[in-house]
């Protein structure tokens, strides 16, 4: 019998793989977010895209080709090259996008709305969730991954010509964006919920997304404490203060980013200006999925317990497809999905056919194992034994390397001033990021979290590595060169 695993990768082909995803789950990654029934509304590439999803009650891998990611941005690139306006129609319609998810979360999403609305209205609900939600993922999912060389391989091909040193100073500066960053977004959305005058109860919940992963929501009464840990103490008044500064930084910031772009010649200013779009339309996109994502778990929870089910750790093995059956089908089913906790292997196609084994998922995690290995295996060191990245952002550091997979193991393990060394980082890694001396993860290319934050907290990092966190040891001392993307293993 042929395995997931192996029919995964004989889908994905010659295909570029991503790096391993860790903290994934069922309620989301089930949904059918990467097939053709989204990505073909908003792109002509046909490229395939399955998913290979392996998850048990002690954590979870999730398998993906970034081949994808790089067609659609090369896709968009040429079209936008033709007709700047592309992207500010993608940037209009996710806004419209973002506005939908918003007016759903407070209008029929809320605890209390929950409590008192009908099952058939809350699944009615929950499907347009869900599909407003996937649809501007699609839509701006072009967003996902840019980097020199896919912006060096455009500029060949459409005979755009920039002196390489001249790219590399517009290249370094472009990555800084001058508006909002992801963090400074999310504490000034804190804070005019504090000025409006708006209670506790009804901030935690507002800001709940926050600290939203794919694999966990926390409850409200844990976001009210993060909330004070993260922003710190603020009144009405004093958080008006503290905004009107703040938009007075950026606002700053941008006059001096268009001053900027002023100078520059037509190629080199639309050069900029898609990168700088880039940056911005995936912040954006983040933290919209993560308030659905919020959404999703809140309709579980109620399901959950109309269902009588107690284990809210057993949300994360079912799918949104299935709250949408009924809390009755979860209760029908529920020997079934705690069956799910003991391993579970689930296979998207690009054509959204699904596959799902249960059993342990140790040999398609061998397969995929080996499968990674060896695509990556160029990829290890250079001849001198270092570790080839790319620049998030610059700076040079040494220190102990801590790799983590989960976040909460990661708050326990993680000292001040050691190195992060990361699959892909999310918000929920941000405490994280703030302690560390340096990042490196196995993910990336300029408009990924880690080189966005990072680059906002001023720390070292080095993105794209692919194979971090398989070559390096928990404990090995390590410099990291975030100017040239190196990393050198000290001992």
């Amino acid at each position: 019998m042929i395995s997931l695993a192996d029919k995964f990768i004989e889908e994905v082909g010659t295909q570029e793989m991503s790096p391993v995803i860790y903290n994934s789950s069922m309620l989301v990654h089930q949904s059918g977010w990467h097939t053709a029934k989204y990505f073909a509304k908003y792109y002509e590439d046909k490229t395939k895209y399955p998913l290979l999803l392996l998850m048990n009650k002690d954590g979870n891998t999730l398998h993906l080709p970034i081949t994808k990611e790089e067609m659609l941005v090369k896709e968009v690139f040429r079209k936008y090259w033709k007709d700047s306006s592309f992207i500010d129609k993608r940037r209009i319609e996710l806004e419209k996008r973002i506005e939908e998810v918003d007016t759903l979360m407070h209008k029929d999403f809320s605890y209390d709305r929950l409590s008192t609305s009908q099952e058939e209205t809350v699944i009615e609900n929950l499907t347009i969730l869900e599909s407003v939600t996937w649809n501007m993922n699609a839509s701006v999912y072009f967003s996902m991954y840019f980097d020199r060389k896919i912006c060096n391989d455009l500029m060949n091909e459409l005979n755009i010509r920039i002196l390489p040193e001249r790219f590399e100073q517009i290249w370094n500066k472009a990555v800084i964006l001058p508006g909002l960053s992801f963090e400074k977004r999310r504490q000034l959305h804190f804070l005019g919920l504090i000025e409006k005058g708006k209670n506790r109860n009804e901030i935690a919940e507002d800001c709940q997304y926050f600290y939203t992963a794919y694999d966990r929501v926390i409850p409200t009464e844990m976001v009210k404490g993060k909330l004070m840990e993260d922003y710190g103490t603020f009144t009405s008044d004093t958080a008006k203060d503290f905004i009107q500064k703040e938009i007075g930084i950026v606002s700053k910031r941008v006059e001096e980013n268009n001053k900027w772009l002023s100078s520059l010649d037509e190629s080199e200013n639309k050069i900029v200006m898609f990168m700088q779009s880039l940056i911005e339309l995936r912040d954006m996109r983040k933290d919209c999925i993560m308030k659905s994502v919020t959404g999703f778990y809140k309709v579980a929870e109620k399901m959950f317990q109309d269902a009588g089910i107690v284990e809210k750790d057993l949300i994360l093995f079912v799918s949104v497809d299935e709250l949408k059956r009924g809390s009755k089908y979860l209760r029908e089913n529920y020997s079934l999905i705690v069956k799910r906790r003991n391993g579970i292997s689930l296979l998207v196609h690009d054509d959204n056919i699904q596959e799902l084994e249960y059993g342990p998922t140790e040999d398609n995690q061998e397969i995929m194992n080996i499968f990674h290995k060896g695509h990556f295996a160029e990829n290890t060191f250079t001849n001198s034994g270092e570790i080839k990245g790319q620049s998030g952002s610059k700076g040079i550091v040494r220190g102990v390397a801590r790799i983590i997979l989960d976040v909460v193991d990661g708050k326990k393990r993680l000292g001040v001033g050691e190195i992060l060394v990361t699959g892909m980082t999310r918000p929920e890694y941000v405490p994280l990021m703030k302690i560390s001396g340096g990042i490196i993860t196995d993910e990336g290319g300029i408009t990924c979290h880690a080189a966005i934050v990072s680059r906002e907290l001023n720390k070292p990092c080095v993105i794209g590595t692919k194979i971090a966190t398989r070559i390096l040891k928990d404990g090995n001392l390590v410099e990291v060169d975030a100017n040239k993307g190196i990393i050198r293993i000290i001992k």
